[in-house]
Parts: structure tokens; C-alpha cells; sequence
């Protein structure tokens, strides 16, 4: 996902850059308007020393002074990208934050002006923190974007009939006011890896919380016969109750689930072999493909609480949903703050798991056949989390910067 430059700084000095984030901040660097823009907020904000702690004193005019210069002599991209909305003004970028940022910017600067490559900020970082924020975002119908991390709480905005409000809790809802008189428009939450857990109430009641590296795409209210909704990545549903609008998930317009009020989780990230259909609660149906596609010949399943669906590419094929009693408390571990690895979890599967919970890029070197298991809070840092697992010998983690390398212990 591409951000403005203003948007990037406002995660810089928070320290919720991703690595490919840092790139891109440095990046649009190299943009004479961005360069304006950091010439500006450095003025605001560092030029006064005297309210500057004493720690900070390399912050001083002629550092400040030295960093312009740099900038004014980086050649001018020939093209600027389309601006996007600023999460947060200049003003409120903080004397430590713009510290570090003169820092690191005159850093790369440096670097860029000697022509040497830059080197990995992240890479003498040897533990990860488990996500301190969510950092999800609402698209809407228009394109324009709302990032959840940076807005206040209260009312959002109004869409047609409808109220998009953040609660003081961080969740996020949907109220009608009154009956849509007009088609209702989409919008989609975005929910990225290495993010918190994101909780989304819907027009109908219907409560989904979205796991990272995760998407829901749902209209504002619901009009018709039907709710429905389309999810990638995973999600855990508590539908409203309504027998006369059953509930509808597309999943990677692979799978269709119709249910009238129950809870139930779906697992479809596109790198998993699988979409993992779980009920906990009511009952739900579970077909290939979507009902359109399938008329006159829909293949499905009807699931019961502790039952689980899975659609894989065979299954697909052969047009057949097996179907396996589960843990359930292992399936929805995650929406309670935990990993759970059951005794038939293989060290891929988990590395999926623990690489969109901290963003990391795993690399598997080995023939990993064993299986692990164990359960630790999501709360811990990525080093912790490796730490159990190694104590079953059957592995070893190296974190350097933001990838981790898993040999065969």
C-alpha cells in the first residue's frame, strides 16, 4: 500500500514504519515538494533550541542548516505522485520526533550524496515488539481513505443514511438512522499485517473482527433479500439474527457461506493450501464457488458447531467439501490474543501465522516434517514466541532486522 509523504512521517515518528515503508519515506525524500515539506516542519519544530532537551544537542542550526543544503542538492524527480489526504498536521510532529528525524534524514542524505547504498535501519534489530497499534484503514466508495490510527473518536462521517462512528474502544460502526432511499455504496476495511485486531459492527448488528493482513468489503446498510459481504485473509463473524435476510460471505470468490445468525471464522489468506470454514455457533451452509455459478448444481456442505470446511484446490477439482471436528478454541486463538499450535501445526503453518501478526519475511532453510506444539500470548515479542518453539528442538530462529531465518534444530 503506497502513502503520501505526510502520512508516512506522521508513522515515522511513531516508530510504525514497516520496512518497506522506511524505503518508501526515503524515497519520496528525493521529491523537491517533499523536501519543501521537511524543510517546513523542521523550521516549526527544531529551529528553537532553547526547548529543545539537553540530550538532543545534536539537533543544533547548523545541523538543521547542513540537512537543507543536502536537500537542496538531490536532483528533482521528473514526477510527483497524485497527492493523497495528510493524516495529521505539521503541528503536532513532537520535538523528539523531529529530532530523530533530522537525524536519520541528514543520514540518508549523507549516504545518498557519497553514492553508497543505505543501509537496513532494521538490520541490528534483534527482537520484533508484537503490534502496539492498529493501523487499519476504510476506503471508501470514492476512493478516498480513512486511516483509523489518526482520526478522533466520534462521528466519521455521514454516508447517505448511514453514520460511520469510532467508539472510544477503537471499534468501529455503522449506524442507519433511518431507511436508505437510494442503493447503498461499498466500503472496504483494510486491516494490515503487523497490525492489531480490528472490530467492525455493521448496519445490521453483524460483529466482525479482522485479523492482519486482512479485508471486508461490505455495503453501508443492507437493502434486498440478502447481507452480504466479501473477505479476504481471516475473519470471525457474529452475525444478527434475520430470517428473512440471510447472511452471505464471499470468500475469494471461491466459497460462499449463507447463514441467518451464528458465530463462525474464516481462514482464507491466499498463501495458506486452503479456506478453513469453522462454526462455533447455529448452523451454516458452505458452497463452492458462488450461487450464480453454481445454480442447479451447487455443491455444499452443512456445517455443525466444532465442524470444519475446507476448500482446497483438489477439493475444488473433484467438487467435494471435506469436512473435520476441530478445536475451536485453537481456530479463534488469535481474536483472543493468543497462538495456539495445536499438535498437528507444521513449523510453515506457523511462520505464516507469526509473519502478518509482526510483519516479518520468514525463510525456511530445512526439511521441517516435525510438528509443534504450545500456546503463548500474542502480546510477546517475536524473539519470545521463537523461543518456545526452540524449545522443542526441532528448530532455530535468527532475527535479523525484519526477517527471520529458521533452521533445523
Amino acid at each position: 500500500m503506497n502513502r503520501s509523504f505526510p502520512q508516512l512521517l506522521a508513522l515515522f515518528e511513531t516508530g510504525q514504519l514497516t520496512g518497506s515503508e522506511l524505503d518508501q519515506f526515503f524515497q519520496l525524500l528525493e521529491i523537491d515538494d517533499n523536501r519543501a515539506l521537511l524543510a517546513a516542519a523542521i523550521d516549526e519544530k527544531a529551529m528553537d533550541e532553547s526547548r529543545l532537551p539537553p540530550e538532543q544537542g545534536l539537533l543544533t542550526e547548523r545541523a538543521v542548516a547542513s540537512l537543507k543544503e543536502a536537500m537542496q542538492g538531490l536532483p528533482m524527480e521528473t514526477s510527483t505522485p497524485a497527492p493523497v489526504r495528510a493524516i495529521r498536521p505539521w503541528k503536532y510532529v513532537g520535538w523528539a520526533a523531529a529530532a530523530l528525524l533530522v537525524i536519520a534524514a541528514g543520514w540518508y542524505l549523507f549516504n545518498k550524496n557519497q553514492q553508497q547504498p543505505a543501509t537496513d535501519t532494521l538490520a541490528t534489530t534483534q527482537d520484533v515488539k508484537a503490534p502496539q497499534n492498529n493501523r487499519a484503514m476504510i476506503t471508501l466508495a470514492d476512493g478516498q481513505r480513512i486511516y483509523l490510527d489518526s482520526t478522533a473518536n466520534g462521528v466519521l462521517l455521514k454516508q447517505g443514511s448511514t453514520q460511520l462512528v469510532k467508539s472510544a474502544d477503537g471499534q468501529i460502526h455503522y449506524y442507519q438512522q433511518r431507511t436508505g432511499t437510494s442503493e447503498p455504496v461499498n466500503n472496504t476495511l483494510f486491516n494490515p499485517r503487523g497490525s492489531r485486531i480490528i472490530n467492525i459492527e455493521l448496519a445490521d448488528g453483524t460483529k466482525v473482527w479482522l485479523n492482519a493482513g486482512s479485508s471486508l468489503s461490505y455495503p453501508v446498510y443492507f437493502t434486498g433479500n440478502e447481507r452480504k459481504v466479501t473477505i479476504t485473509g481471516e475473519a470471525y463473524f457474529e452475525v444478527a439474527h434475520n430470517a428473512q435476510k440471510p447472511f452471505i460471505v464471499n470468500v475469494n470468490n471461491k466459497e460462499e457461506v449463507t447463514v441467518l445468525g451464528t458465530h463462525f471464522n474464516i481462514n482464507a489468506y491466499e498463501d495458506e493450501n486452503a479456506i478453513q470454514t469453522t462454526l462455533l455457533q447455529g448452523s451454516v451452509k458452505v458452497a463452492i464457488g458462488n450461487r450464480q455459478s453454481a445454480i442447479g448444481n451447487e455443491k455444499s456442505v452443512v456445517l455443525k458447531p466444532g465442524e470444519q470446511a475446507i476448500l482446497s484446490q483438489s477439493s475444488q477439482k473433484s467438487q467435494t467439501i471435506p469436512v473435520q471436528t476441530v478445536e475451536t478454541d485453537e481456530v479463534i486463538a488469535w481474536k483472543n490474543g493468543r497462538f495456539v499450535f495445536g499438535d498437528k501445526a507444521d513449523a510453515a503453518t506457523i511462520m505464516r501465522q507469526v509473519a502478518r501478526w509482526y510483519d516479518l519475511e520468514v525463510e525456511l532453510q530445512g526439511n521441517f516434517t516435525q510438528h509443534f506444539g504450545g500456546s503463548i500470548s500474542r502480546e510477546a515479542s517475536a524473539a519470545e514466541v521463537f523461543k518456545v518453539l526452540e524449545a522443542t528442538g526441532g528448530l532455530h530462529c535468527k532475527i535479523t532486522g525484519r526477517k527471520v531465518i529458521v533452521t533445523q534444530g
